[in-house]
């Protein structure tokens, strides 16, 4: 297989970064903690290795770079740190507008509810100074006082996978879709600009393994190309008119609690037991890899006095499942599915490449008070082709047609200790979507948060992501509880109850049910150098008894426990520990239990004299099964991730380093490796590997360049 084109582009790429004059030297952004316990914590609460965390960390990095003024800092500034729960947001603001100005940092210890644990998750990102002078910013410094930044990465199995082993002519031509079309190099690059938080446009580019470039279906190079332009804070009138954010391109949209419009990273139970209101950015540029589930098209949020508006127009070809074709010209006359995985590496999957176009348009409306805000949205989506899924039982109440609508109203209002929102929502069938949850400060150690969701079974709303047990906004009603308490100044306890039940089938599972899931947790702080968790989780829910021919199925209960203990250690001489256990349980009532654990240790140095960093784990997994599979939260270069499931038996060892060649210019190395003890071969179908390992090599490099342009200082 030829991979020539691959090597190419690298080359391109490194005599690029080095030709680009250095106008300006820029401050470093090194590895924040805070972020990475963010991602560990969603992770977590998701259990996948296809989570897409660009778009947050992104967000969070560059307000490492340039902190957020505190006194300048505004609620939706403030939502950016989505560790905050919407109380202590309010709170911040609240001590500000009651004691003015903050002098030091030192100060958040001083406001209301707000723990010594966030007040260090937010040292990294925000700061104090003097209000800035307000007025509309120069616009003509936009293209002379900004930041540049270049990411080349390439990253590659080095095992050769069965998709890209040889295979004879007559073998291919049999069944083409046997073998990949493409080389196994993932290639991502993205070049971005922003002036401070006023202007940003870039363009980000992706090739995934298997998927050709620059020859055969790619001629053009990358099989998937995203741009985006957006302008923040221009005023038209005074301080009452204003086009607070204005988006060309691609971009996403964030509103209310995500019954009507969320896309974008979404979550819901995590660790964090108290955040449970979503808190959308409401419009965004878009930046991310996922190739189906954004907008296109343009949308603009002006802020008339207390008013938000916000409009939107989107127009796009999607990929889908066609199940029958207009001979005349080729066009879908039915899709049967629509696909989301970006995936374009056999033939089957190219004939699904956007086949289906795709119409968007809405808006919303949102009324901003100090301690009340009111939102109303709406959206309305239209295919070119009609939709009409496979007929079986438990899809009896997705939505098949051609177009849908989606109404909601959302809201949020403060009464003294007491915070509440929620979110009613309507599809186009009448069906509705409930969401109301309140959390609380009983004195100033304990917190208590309450959430209650009722999803209709035939509630349609495809951009929707609510809160939810497995994150689709239908056939779905629950109880939260969540807590958190400080027994004692170096002690947190925190946990959540979730009661759930499914009024219809869903897929797996043949009959109404429902679920419990509860969990809970210790945390210690010893110093700022040393602290530890403990970590308890159960799950009963219900699934269709295996090996059932009978259209009736018959549901049992699976209970699962997760355990985890970590420890994290700072030591001198800019070494970092991090210690891990994980202990599974999985009891079907119908078979034996199987068990698994993962044991990890994690080491990370920076070097004193040379600027390079190193991170390195060595973990040992034993599982009985898939079922039993263990979600490990890796180190990756930046804005990449890697959440990979541990099953089987065998180990797990990874090496990232970081150099900085020069200010502006940083290189990242990370080979991992996993080794299956009892496997002769691993994974399966096209991506099998003849053989114990799985090993995988990355490459990236980031160049950046300041114009004129230096971030706030941090006190």
């Amino acid at each position: 297989m030829n991979f020539r084109h691959s090597y190419i582009y690298i080359l391109t790429v490194l005599i690029f970064l080095f030709s680009i004059p250095v106008y300006a030297q820029v401050e470093e952004t090194e590895e924040i903690p805070a972020v990475e316990e963010i991602l560990e914590q969603i992770s977590t609460s998701q259990e996948s290795s296809e989570i897409d965390f660009t778009s947050l960390t992104e967000d969070l990095y560059a307000l490492a770079a340039n902190p957020l003024n505190l006194n300048d800092a505004t609620e939706e500034e403030l939502s950016k740190l989505q560790f905050l729960t919407e109380f202590e947001i309010k709170s911040i603001l609240f001590y500000l507008k009651k004691f003015g100005p903050m002098h030091t940092l030192y100060e958040l210890q001083m406001v209301y509810g707000l723990s010594g644990d966030k007040i260090q998750m937010m040292r990294p990102f925000v700061t104090v100074a003097p209000k800035a002078a307000s007025g509309q910013f120069p616009f003509h410094k936009a293209f002379t006082s900004g930041q540049h930044q270049f990411f080349a990465r390439v990253k590659q199995v080095v095992e050769e996978q069965k998709g890209f082993s040889p295979i004879s002519d007559s073998d291919y031509a049999a069944n083409p879709n046997q073998r990949y079309l493409g080389s196994p190099q993932r290639i991502y690059s993205k070049y971005k600009y922003k002036y401070r938080n006023k202007i940003y446009w870039g363009i980000t580019m992706e090739k995934d393994p298997g998927e050709e470039f620059f020859r055969g279906t790619q001629k053009n190079g990358f099989d998937y190309y995203s741009a985006h332009l957006q302008i923040n804070d221009l005023k038209l009138y005074k301080d009452w008119l204003a086009v607070k954010t204005l988006c060309l391109g691609d971009y996403e949209l964030q509103f209310g609690q995500g019954l009507v419009m969320w896309s974008g990273l979404s979550y819901g139970k995590s660790p964090n037991a108290m955040n449970i209101s979503k808190k959308g950015s409401g419009l965004k540029r878009y930046s991310s890899t996922n190739e189906n589930l954004f907008m296109r098209g343009a949308a603009s949020t002006v802020r008339f006095k207390d008013f938000d508006i916000t409009g939107f127009w989107s127009k796009k070809k999607i990929d889908a499942n066609i199940s029958f074709v207009d001979s005349t010209d080729g066009e879908a006359t039915e899709i049967s599915s629509l696909q989301i995985t970006g995936l374009h590496t056999i033939p089957n999957e190219m004939d699904d490449k956007h086949v289906v176009g795709e119409n968007v348009f809405g808006g919303n409306v949102v009324y901003n008070n100090d301690n009340f805000k009111l939102g109303t949205s709406f959206i309305h989506y239209a295919f070119s082709a009609p939709l009409l899924t496979r007929s079986a039982p438990y899809n009896l109440f997705y939505f098949n047609g051609t177009s849908n609508s989606n109404f909601g109203v959302n809201y949020q209002f403060v009464f003294k200790d007491m915070h509440f929102f929620g979110e009613a929502a309507m599809s186009e069938n009448g069906a509705m979507a409930l969401l109301n949850g309140m959390y609380t400060k009983m004195g100033s150690q304990v917190a208590l948060g309450i959430l209650h969701r009722k999803y209709d079974r035939d509630y349609q709303a495809y951009y929707a992501s609510g809160f939810s047990e497995n994150g689709s906004v239908q056939n779905e009603e629950g109880l939260y509880i969540g807590a958190e308490v400080y027994p004692l100044k170096k002690i947190k306890l925190s946990g959540y109850f979730d009661t759930y039940k499914f009024p219809w089938l869903k897929y797996t599972i043949g009959a109404p049910s429902s679920g419990i899931d509860y969990f809970t947790q210790i945390d210690y702080f010893h110093s700022g150098n040393i602290s530890m968790n403990l970590r308890y989780k159960n799950e009963s829910k219900p699934e269709n008894i295996s090996g059932q021919t009978q259209d009736v199925k018959q549901v049992e209960i699976i209970e699962t426990t997760k355990i985890r203990y970590q420890l994290n250690c700072k030591l001198p001489h800019n070494f970092k520990l991090k210690s891990r256990v994980d202990f599974i349980e999985y009891n079907k009532e119908t078979s034996t239990p199987q068990y698994g654990y993962c044991i990890a240790q994690d080491v990370s140095y920076t070097f004193k004299k040379i600027p390079l960093s190193a991170s390195f784990r060595y973990a040992i997994f034993d599982t009985d099964s898939y079922d039993t599979r263990i979600y490990t939260y890796e180190t990756d270069v930046l804005y990449a991730f890697s959440v990979p499931a541990l099953y089987d038996k065998g180990t797990r060892t990874y090496l990232t380093l970081k150099y900085n060649a020069f200010k502006g210019l940083d290189f990242w190395f990370r080979i991992a490796q996993t080794y299956y003890a009892n496997k002769s071969a691993n994974g399966s179908g096209l991506t099998e590997i003849n053989g114990k390992t799985k090993t995988e090599v990355t490459f990236q490099v980031r160049y950046t360049v300041n114009t004129g342009y230096k971030a706030a200082p941090k006190i």
